[in-house]
């Protein structure tokens, strides 16, 4: 059994593919964390990894201007996931360390 992590932007496109394969993995037996957004949060459990939340991360904008950004301001949608991955940091880095994933 293998200790397997999923890291997904908050987008559904990125994130719906990945759950066939997460069900899969678990089906045959390997330990599966997936850090990703509430709004995700019950499809991963069910396809049956172990949810992490980052909304906590996400930088202070407002829906309407996340909105505006999405698909539309690349540089801003990456610098959003640049600054979100870097406050995750420590976090994810300790919990990995200590969950030793292969």
């Amino acid at each position: 059994m293998s200790k397997i992590v999923f890291f997904s932007l908050p987008a559904h496109g990125h994130t719906n593919p990945t759950i066939p394969v997460v069900a899969e993995l678990v089906a045959r037996g390997h330990q599966v964390r997936y850090y990703s957004f509430l709004v995700f949060q019950e499809k991963i459990e069910r396809a049956g990894a172990e949810f992490e939340a980052c909304d906590e991360f996400l930088p202070d904008t407002s829906e309407k201007e996340l909105k505006k950004k999405a698909g539309r301001d690349f540089a801003a949608l990456i610098e959003m996931m640049v600054d979100t991955t870097i406050a995750m940091e420590e976090k994810v880095c300790a919990e990995l360390h200590e969950w030793q994933p292969d």
